[in-house]
Order: structure tokens, then sequence, then C-alpha cells
């Protein structure tokens, strides 16, 4: 549901602005505060819920988070509205961590690599269902169902934990002198990084003031954490765990995977929309295209649901170095398809690309926990998933910003190249007026076709770190067994 409310959230954001009748920066400061906000408390969540117990924390923030999303429809004002959104990033923030805690704790391990196989499945629809379903609740049903969703679904979660999740033995000890000068300047680093990436583009980047004092106190911030975890006592999320090159390379591989799913996710959605205006709500047969998008996401998510089980069988069966190789090369795949997009493309070119990406996600996403669950120990575990939270939400918006960013420069880029070699007198354009155009209509042409060869390029950008990281993965050293991959390949380390 954090993926899927999310992109909800961000999808319909457009609408949204006009009803609460807010300006597009003040809309774009609450979509920040939204996701920024899931960082205060996503990090340090598995370090108190492994010191006071599963129980004892879901409870109240599964129904804080009803609470909110039922009240936020009510709400009226600026102000308001940006105290609800980070009242709700900072509660949602808090599930995914808690869902594999109580994966770990309470169920058999054979069970594991079915809770990650669901996971899989949940990303690809909850970053695919968004627009088509948002564009639902906006047009038919209100969109306060944007809210009452979550709300709903949320609460079912909450009846579940009252009936079903046993009491857990907290571990008390933990609080005996616990970090939370280094938790406080970590989460501080990584809401500023977040804030200042995610508003960047929109702001100038380092011509705005606001920009560089986030991104300059974000790393202030991060080298404090890095100071006072060589400092205390019992340092709460260490940076001698990255001494082991195998948590070197998962951190690693999870930071690429998000990045190249986020363009997936990002690049399209981008084309369709500025390209061909592509928005359900705009269409004069909205209904008709909406339901011919909800077929076509769910002949994908069909295939995601028929792939998840056999990828998750072959994680159990197989080398998952490989594995994720087989992955990230259908990812690449998927790219490299990008860079051949033009302006005739319409949404069903699409499905070719939305195939690979389906085939290959799940088996990156099932090896990269594999992956880290072998470098999971008692010791390790919670500092760990402090480092692995934050690189899950900063991660698509750093490569939204990057991408945007590049998309941008290259557009500037082929557009003058083009206008410099497009004179008055030159014969295409000659044509192009004689044919009954119009300057400006050569111009919105010329503008169209430089966005979109700056996309082909960040599609090519992408292929390049699927290249690398296959090539990266020929270092991964053996991995131990574990419940989710328990065939032995060799001594770990060779």
């Amino acid at each position: 549901m954090t993926t899927f409310h999310s992109r909800l959230l961000v999808s319909s954001l457009p609408d949204l602005r006009g009803i609460w009748g807010l300006s597009y920066d003040e809309g774009s400061v609450i979509s920040t505060v939204a996701s920024a906000s899931q960082l205060i408390l996503a990090p340090i969540l598995p370090f108190f819920l492994t010191a006071l117990g599963l129980r004892r924390l879901l409870l109240p923030l599964s129904l804080g988070f009803v609470c909110v999303a039922f009240c936020i429809p009510f709400i009226s004002g600026y102000e308001n509205l940006l105290v609800a959104h980070a009242l709700m990033g900072l509660l949602i923030g808090s599930f995914v961590t808690a869902t594999i805690q109580i994966m770990l704790k309470h169920l058999p391990p054979p069970w594991w690599v079915v809770v990650l196989a669901f996971f899989t499945f949940r990303v690809s629809l909850g970053i695919n269902s968004g627009v088509s379903l948002g564009a639902f609740y906006l047009e038919y049903m209100g969109w306060q169902w944007i809210y009452w969703q979550s709300g709903l679904i949320m609460f079912v979660y909450f009846v579940l934990l009252q009936r079903h999740l046993p009491p857990d033995t907290p571990i008390r000890e933990l609080l005996h002198k616990p970090d939370y000068s280094g938790m406080a300047f970590y989460c501080l680093s990584a809401v500023l990084i977040y804030a200042g990436l995610d508003q960047g583009e929109r702001l100038g980047w380092f011509d705005s003031g606001i920009i560089t004092v986030f991104l300059a106190g974000g790393l202030v911030s991060f080298c404090l954490f890095l100071a006072n975890e060589a400092l205390v006592e019992r340092p709460w999320a260490p940076p001698r765990l990255f001494a082991d090159f195998n948590i070197i390379m998962s951190v690693g591989m999870v930071i690429i995977y998000i990045f190249i799913l986020s363009a997936n996710s990002l690049l399209i959605t981008l084309f369709l929309d500025t390209v061909h205006d592509l928005r359900p709500l705009q269409s004069g047969l909205p209904l008709l295209l909406v339901a011919l998008l909800l077929v076509a996401l769910l002949l994908v998510a069909l295939l995601q649901l028929l792939a998840t089980p056999f990828c998750a069988f072959l994680v159990l069966k197989t080398d998952t170095r490989l594995l994720c190789a087989t992955g990230v090369l259908l990812m690449g795949l998927a790219c490299y398809q990008g860079t051949f997009i033009t302006a005739d493309w319409m949404a069903a070119d699409f499905f070719p690309m939305a195939i690979l990406f389906s085939i290959g996600h799940p088996l990156v996403f099932l090896s990269l926990m594999a992956f880290c669950m072998a470098c999971f120990t008692a010791k390790t575990a919670v500092g760990l998933l402090a480092y692995i939270q934050v690189s899950r939400i900063s991660t698509p918006i750093a490569g939204n910003a990057l991408f945007l960013l590049l998309i941008r420069q290259r557009e500037d880029l082929y557009f003058s190249q083009t206008g410099s070699r497009l004179t008055g007198d030159a014969p295409a354009v000659a044509r192009f007026l004689d044919s009954g155009g119009s300057l400006d209509q050569l111009r919105e042409q010329l503008q169209t076709d430089a966005f979109i060869l700056g996309i082909n390029d960040v599609f090519a950008l992408c292929v390049c770190i699927a290249l690398g990281t296959m090539l990266l993965l020929a270092f991964v050293k053996a991995m131990k067994p574990t419940p989710v991959s328990p065939v032995d390949l060799g001594t770990p380390g060779n």
C-alpha cells in the first residue's frame, strides 16, 4: 500500500491542486513533504520495533494512519494540508520494514520467499495502477477516495494485526544507551537531501538558496552522523558494516535496481503526457479510456502474477547471481527498446517494454532480497535496514531528478543544434511553410523532437547502467545459503 498510495497521490496531484485552490508551487511542496516525511520514521523504526515489540508500535501507527486518511478530505487551508500530509507520510513510511520484520519473526522460513514474491508483485502493481485508478476516482467516485481507499486498506491491516499478530518479546537491552544522536543526524540528512533533490529542478538547483541550504545541510548532517557513529559506545548504524564487500554490492544493487525501475515509471508516463497529452480525464470518452487502461494494467499485472511464482521457484533452486544478471538483462533490453521511441509511439507500443520489465523485475527483486538476507545477522540487521530504507525511498526521487535534468539539457542541446541549421531560407523550412504550417508550429515540432531525443538518451544511459551492473555481478562473492536461497553454491567468499 505504501507504493500504491504514493503513486496515486503524485499522479492525482495536478487535479487535487485545482480542488484545493493551490498553485503549482504549493502542490509541489505538498508532494515533497508527503514523501520526505517518510524518512523521519522509516530508518529508525526497525530499531524501535525490535526494542519495544511489533504490536506495541504497529497498532497505534496503523490506527493513526486510518484517522489521518479519513480526515484529509475535510481539511482546508494550505498549512493544514501540509501538516496532514506530513503526518500521513510519517506513518506510511513505517509499514514496509514492519512487514519484513513480521515475516522474519512470525513466519516459518519456507514461507519467506512467498511473502517476498508478493512484495515483488505489489511494487509493479502499485507503480502502474496509480494513474488510471486516480483518474477513475477523480471522475466517477470523488477525489476523497484517493485517501479513503488507503484508510480502508489500513483499517483491514489494523484488524488483522489486532487479531492475528502474536505478542513478541521486546529486547529492552537495546534501549540502554541508545544512539539517539546518530538517528537524529541520519534522518535529518536524509530528509534535507531528499527535499533538495525533489525541489531542485523546479527551483533551478544551485541558483536557489533554498536548494543550496538543503543539500549542504544534508551533507553536513551526514558528516556529523559519521563522526557520531565513530565516537559513541553503541553505534546504531555503523558505517563499518560496509567493510563487507557483499554488503556494499547488495545495497548498491538495490539502488541500481530502483534507479532503473523508476526510469520505466517516469519516462513512459512523461512521454505519453507531454507528446500525446494522454490523460484519461481530458479524453472525449474518459470511461472507455480508463477501462482500456485498466485492461492493459490487468494484462501486465497478470503476466507479473504468473511470472513471480516461477521466479520465486528459480531463486530457491538456482544461483541468485545468475538470476539477478538475467533480470537486469531483461530490464536493460526494455530500456534499449526505449532508445527507439518516436513521436508515433502510442501506449500500446510500450507493451513489449512492459512485458520485459514484468519478467525481469521479480528476478532482480527476489535475488536482491536473497543477497540482503544473506548479509543479515543479529548485529547488522537494524543498521542495514536503515540504509536500505533510505535507499528505497530516496533513490526514485534522485533518479527522477537526474532524468529530468538530463532530458532538459539534452532537449536544449538538440533544439539549438537543429535550430541553428534551419534558417529562414532552408529548403526544409520552405517545404514546411508551403504545406500550410507556421513558424510557431515548426518550433513546436522541433521542441517535441528534441524532447523525444532527450528521452532516448536517458534510456540509453539506463542501458549502460544495466550493462555495468551485469559486469559488477561477476565480482559478487557466493552468498551463504538462506531460507530465501537455500542452494549451497560453494563456500561464501568464492
